[in-house]
């Protein structure tokens, strides 16, 4: 009898266990707590920890059972996702009642049809092989192509009445009922299973969650008033712990405010989640000012009576800048320490806490909207995608983290991020680059880019550098390279380009107000122009303006414009009134009129190559215009080309601009005297170390603007280590063409002179007809920056000469050829390095010049020059 016993109680427990379970995939697969069977090839668990749908990839209708009895009083309730646009070929069935575990075939039971052709939720019973809608549900409420995220709960008793609820949004806070009915037909089962049918490319597009199965849940506890938020300077947003009756609900004497608001005009529970009411009041809040809600009267849906409550609440408009990009994880991968996640993270810099609810966030042109979540103040809040989230709150207890369904892919470069309020004006913005790591190995990934001061969120570049903390990033807590340091820097100019005969466009160093910025009485042209009649900004990122005025410019005046200390920066500096910034009407850009006076194509570590630019004419001209382009000499390929500013540039005659995509780079290893002299491009050709011609063209029309070649022996021979060093032109009106215009940029001047004159820079000596002149005639090739080349000037008293430069020393011995036998201009210009022609550094002492040269018609000239090679001591 006791053996008899035990097998019984045993059974008694295994039906127990078939008749109820509950099931959310977190252990990261279906075959425990509860074994589901079936097929199996066709199903997985995604990284959301989520029953997904991995079928064929032909048209087919898949399944998964487990063994379950029971069916009186007793409430099934999943979650589900055909992330598809629903039709007769791509459904799900939830099985909830089956006599056979094979739910795809013939059986006798209930189902609910997520989807079909009518695209709605429906209960269906099967009769054999035969389908029966016996609930009708609501057409078009599953509506997406891409995402129906729905919450599903049945009810039914031992009499079998059956009761079907709904909550679109997915949540499980806004189940409506879709219908009843009695239907007795089958009082027992021994199967729960999901059947999902999908075409053939929308095999992984099913998802399937949070089971359970079991006794109907009695709600016996009244609701809870959670939180109430100010949406905006009229309504407030009431969360309840659970749904609430609709009239009590929509009652405004349900309500009670302080501070002499009264009862709400209109309170109206929200169709998406009945767990949340909105109040309207006609008397605006005060902004900052503190009020009490009194609310009593509330029952849920089930009727249990909320105690009458009292909160605070509090209406606060979010200035721009005051909820900040504070952290961006955009290039996830190789992994240094956190989960292998993208994410940015916002800090709250007021002193009042932010509710998203209503926000949204744009990655380039793609837009999300944020649900309901508070960032206290001076505090911080992460978002990442759903399983970004759970790796966080694994590895961070007490983060606080959203994870979006569908958060945007960040580029790892060039990437404008914004975030919106409600109302859609721009709180913050940033555009970022991988230049801002200053790091050549942390932007090659798993190192997040950090904000260093976010007291001064508006000064762009300067204020990011990627992270310091070992494991790659911070997010959620203070950033690893914080440095609060108060914002004392000025706004001003950085530049005027030209966008019409009566229109300009000013750039700014910083990001500047919309509020301070718009006002035409602020700006003011000298010659006789005055203010603008218009202006227009430039959002999200507010660093620039569009001014348009009654009087049109005239070519050939360079004007200034001088801008009002009422314009304020976003951290509310004034602008530096005593920076004016000039612009002028520019003209065609012709081939010599910019040209290339150094180049970097071998950085230091931690820096970035750059091209620096001269205007040699007597024009103003401007960027637009033309775009930088590199080639492979050997196989004359091109190896990039970019325009070097879309949004216009003017070079103002004798100015130089150093060109580069990556200007923090370039000021963190040279020293310059001209910071203001650098362009950024949002591309940059690649310059290789050798063999390579780097062109400037004229966009219009391809035609070359100048052209210079380089390899190894650009630089100063007796250098071994090119690393770092630049290539600089020893005079900008030499052909851009004649390697002897080139050496190594001297060690005195750190190795490059970004965006000011060259550190070998010589001037052409003068020569008479018949004569070579040498300048300096003493010189010193040590590369230290002071008369390190001699440069040899020629002038012959008519064309067609053809000849030779040739080097001796004092003893007769030719030591160089300089020049071999090219024809010669009637004047012109070489330069010599102090160098043999094995590459070997020339003793100290006397060398002589000599030029031979001849024409067609027998005329000749000999001439000949000393200089002297000294050593400094």
């Amino acid at each position: 009898m006791r053996q008899y016993w035990t097998t019984g109680v045993l059974l008694f427990i295994f039906s127990f266990a078939k008749a109820q379970f509950t099931d959310d995939f977190n252990n990261g697969n279906f075959t425990e707590p509860v074994l589901w069977s079936g097929n199996d090839e066709f199903f997985t668990i995604n990284t959301a920890l989520q029953l997904e749908s991995n079928g064929p990839s032909a048209q087919s209708n898949i399944y998964l059972s487990t063994p379950s009895t029971a069916i009186n009083n007793t409430q099934w309730e999943w979650f589900c996702n055909p992330r598809v646009a629903t039709s007769s070929n791509n459904l799900f069935d939830i099985y909830f009642v089956s006599d056979q575990a094979d739910v795809t075939g013939s059986l006798n039971g209930y189902f609910v049809r997520i989807g079909g052709t009518p695209d709605e939720v429906a209960l269906f019973r099967k009769d054999g092989g035969t389908e029966v809608k016996i609930i009708e549900g609501v057409q078009g409420s599953i509506g997406s192509t891409s995402n129906n995220p729905t919450r599903v709960k049945v009810l039914r008793d031992a009499a079998g009445n059956f009761e079907l609820f709904a909550d679109y949004s997915g949540a499980g806070n806004a189940y409506s009922l879709v219908g009843s009915i009695n239907d007795n037909t089958y009082s027992s089962t021994a199967f729960f299973g999901v059947m999902v049918r999908h075409s053939g490319g929308n095999f992984n597009r099913y998802v399937f969650d949070d089971v359970y199965v079991g006794d109907i849940i009695v709600d016996d506890t009244p609701p809870e008033l959670l939180t109430v938020t100010a949406i905006n300077q009229n309504q407030l947003l009431l969360t309840f712990s659970e749904s609430v009756n609709q009239a009590d609900a929509q009652n405004v004497n349900n309500y009670l405010a302080s501070g002499g608001l009264g009862n709400p005009v209109i309170a109206e529970r929200l169709s998406s989640n009945f767990s949340q009411i909105q109040l309207s009041y006609g008397i605006p809040f005060n902004d900052g000012v503190f009020y009490s809600l009194q609310v009593s009267g509330i029952n849920d849906l089930a009727g249990n009576l909320m105690a009458p409550t009292e909160k605070d609440f509090f209406y606060y408009k979010v200035k721009p800048y005051e909820l900040v990009f504070n952290e961006i994880m955009a290039d996830e991968s190789p992994v240094v320490g956190l989960p292998a996640f993208e994410y940015i993270e916002l800090y709250n810099r007021s002193a009042f806490d932010i509710d998203l609810s209503g926000w949204s966030y744009l990655t380039g042109n793609t837009s999300r909207v944020f649900p309901a979540a508070i960032v206290p103040a001076d505090s911080f809040i992460v978002i990442t995608n759903q399983a970004g989230a759970q790796a966080l709150i694994d590895l961070f207890e007490d983060i606080n983290v959203i994870g979006l369904s569908s958060f945007p892919a960040l580029a790892n470069t060039g990437q404008t991020l914004t975030l919106i309020d409600p109302t859609g004006v721009v709180i913050s913005t940033v555009t970022y680059s991988d230049a801002w790591y200053r790091s050549n190995s942390k932007k090659d990934g798993g190192w997040s880019l950090e904000m260093i001061n976010p007291i001064n969120p508006c000064l762009g570049a300067d204020n990011w550098v990627a992270s310091e903390d070992p494991s790659g990033g911070s997010p959620g807590r203070k950033n690893s390279v914080l440095n609060p340091q108060a914002d004392n820097l000025l706004p001003r100019i950085t530049r005027v380009v030209m966008l019409g005969e009566d229109s300009i466009r000013v750039f700014f160093n910083k990001t500047v107000t919309l509020a301070s910025s718009t006002n035409p009485d602020d700006y003011a042209i000298d010659n006789s122009i005055g203010s603008p009649v218009q202006v227009f900004t430039y959002p999200p990122d507010f660093r620039s303006v569009k001014l348009v005025f009654s009087n049109t410019f005239q070519e050939g005046i360079i004007y200034r414009i001088a801008i009002n200390s009422a314009l304020l920066d976003c951290a509310g500096n004034p602008f530096n009134t005593e920076i004016t910034g000039k612009f002028a009407i520019p003209r065609d850009i012709e081939p010599g009129d910019v040209v290339i006076n150094e180049l970097l194509s071998n950085p230091p570590d931690n820096g970035d190559d750059y091209v620096e630019i001269y205007n040699r004419s007597q024009k103003v001209l401007d960027l637009k215009d033309i775009s930088l382009r590199s080639y492979r000499v050997s196989n004359n390929t091109i190896a990039g080309d970019h325009a070097i500013s879309p949004e216009g540039y003017l070079i103002f005659p004798g100015e130089y601009l150093c060109l580069s995509r990556n200007t923090q780079a370039i000021l963190s290893t040279f020293n310059t005297i001209n910071p203001d002299g650098f362009v950024e491009m949002s591309g940059f050709p690649s310059l290789n170390n050798d063999d390579m011609r780097c062109v400037i063209r004229r966009l219009a029309d391809g035609a070359a603007i100048d052209s210079m070649e380089y390899d190894k022996n650009s630089h100063f021979p007796l250098i071994n280590n090119r690393k770092g060093i630049a290539i600089e032109r020893i005079n900008f009106n030499r052909s851009s063409l004649d390697r002897t215009n080139w050496t190594s940029a001297a060690q005195s001047a750190g190795y490059g002179t970004p965006a000011f004159r060259n550190s070998q820079f010589s001037e052409n000596p003068q020569s008479e007809a018949g004569r070579i002149e040498v300048l300096p005639e003493v010189f010193s090739p040590d590369n230290d920056g002071f008369d390190d080349v001699i440069s040899i000037a020629y002038t012959f008293d008519g064309p067609g000469f053809s000849g030779s430069i040739t080097i001796f020393d004092s003893r007769g011995r030719m030591i160089r050829n300089l020049v071999r036998t090219q024809v010669l201009g009637t004047s012109g210009t070489y330069s010599w390095d102090g160098t043999k022609d094995n590459g070997d550094k020339a003793p100290v002492g006397i060398y002589i010049i000599y030029l031979d040269a001849f024409t067609a018609d027998g005329r000749v000239s000999k001439v000949r020059q000393t200089c002297v090679l000294a050593t400094r001591f």
